[in-house]
């Protein structure tokens, strides 16, 4: 057998791997919103766009402009589903739809670009189900507007700034707006869901929903499908897998840990392009960044993964201890990671799904989330899914998600 078809083997096996590794995760236990909610901007455009299967509806990109991570304004899209027939009186009312992370930071990695609304995803092996969850809001009466994100689609022009919470939170805003001005259907009415990096976004949408104060645009509620919800519990449940699992399943562990640390500074550098990734990562890790941002989140797993393989677990100089530490990571979790969010609050009602089986957000970290947001008085159902992973929510959950969401329109 050939070295190359031998490491090719290590790789695949490594991957493989990863799956093996998550029931060792489960029992471990954004910056400020903008201040003022501004007029979307007048140059939007539309275009016709194709629906997933199966959906009773019509699909549309929208491109509008939005306050980006390091200027005043960037070019941004999103995705606009609206049902078929008359909408009910007052509008359809609206899902604003939070992806769930699809890359380190390529723009052709953005959802309308994917005949799976999901970046790339489920192509590399992430059965997302994205499609079916749009599909299934808009057969349910819901138009559903699913923005990019700042620095993904065709139109993007500025870097993509992954875990800056307020970035994400103002596409959907702005994308809210826009998609009212170019469709009247649209009622004023509307809850926020989310998937993965989409759902942390959620759960810090109502807080940033009420400081914008869109006086014309009523949050009726919230739904956080697997939110991240603490980077520092889960790298802390990846170090304690390391003494568990067997040194032939150590390398997607490993991987695992420096993507997670790798797509952080990918956002920390849009904003703070002269920071020294010496801080918190090795030259091993420090070298693979420029090839990452370059790829969607599949590939750029792969790849890591891949360099573990061929360094080795023990040799590879990765993620650096204390790495969380660093002043300016730490600034940057304290004003993005919810768990590290103090003077975060939830005033309208939200779903938060969990998985017993989701090795990217633990079970434990998570219901510590929302056992603390309910210490400061929010209403929120917590559902832990047995047996659940990162991506089965979507579907195996979806009945609750359709029920909480009517109840959510129906409360006030």
């Amino acid at each position: 057998m050939s070295l190359l078809q031998t490491k090719r083997d290590r790789i695949s096996k490594a991957l493989c791997a990863l799956t093996a590794t998550t029931i060792l995760l489960v029992a471990v236990e954004g910056a400020a919103p903008t201040p003022a909610y501004a007029q979307a901007r007048t140059d939007m455009k539309q275009l016709d766009h194709a629906v997933p299967p199966g959906t009773r509806g019509t699909g549309f990109l929208v491109v509008y402009s939005m306050p980006g991570a390091t200027r005043d304004k960037v070019s941004a899209s999103a995705l606009v589903f609206l049902p078929k027939g008359e909408p009910p009186e007052g509008g359809w009312p609206v899902a604003v739809w939070f992806h769930g992370n699809t890359t380190p930071g390529s723009s052709k990695c953005a959802p309308s670009l994917w005949p799976e609304f999901d970046g790339g995803l489920t192509a590399s092996g992430f059965k997302s189900d994205y499609d079916f969850q749009i599909s299934s809001l808009v057969n349910s009466g819901y138009a559903v507007v699913a923005p990019d994100y700042e620095g993904l689609g065709a139109n993007a022009d500025s870097p993509y700034p992954g875990y800056y919470t307020k970035s994400l939170l103002n596409a959907g805003l702005f994308g809210l707006r826009a998609a009212r001005t170019l469709y009247p259907s649209l009622s004023n009415r509307y809850v926020a869901v989310g998937h993965s990096e989409g759902a942390k976004a959620v759960v810090a949408f109502d807080q940033f929903a009420r400081e914008a104060s869109p006086s014309d645009l009523h949050h009726m509620g919230s739904v956080a499908v697997a939110p991240f919800s603490s980077i520092r519990a889960l790298l802390q449940g990846l170090d304690q897998a390391r003494a568990h699992v067997s040194q032939a399943d150590l390398a997607p562990v490993v991987a695992t840990q420096n993507f997670l640390v790798a797509m952080l500074a990918t956002s920390v550098r849009v904003q703070k392009p002269d920071y020294d990734l010496k801080n918190i990562m090795g030259p091993d890790l420090a070298a693979l960044m420029p090839r990452l941002r370059d790829l969607c989140t599949g590939p750029a797993i792969q790849a890591v993964t891949a360099a573990v393989v061929d360094k080795g677990v023990d040799q590879f100089k990765g993620v650096r201890d204390g790495w969380i530490d660093d002043p300016t990571m730490a600034q940057f979790l304290k004003a993005n990671d919810p768990a590290e969010m103090d003077n975060l609050t939830v005033a309208k009602p939200m779903l938060v799904m969990g998985g017993t089986k989701d090795n990217f957000v633990p079970a434990g970290p998570l219901t510590s989330l929302v056992d603390k947001l309910r210490g400061k008085g929010a209403d929120i159902r917590l559902n832990v899914m047995t047996d659940g992973d990162h991506f089965s929510l979507l579907r195996g959950e979806q009945p609750e998600i359709l029920e909480f969401i009517g109840e959510a329109f129906h409360g006030e």
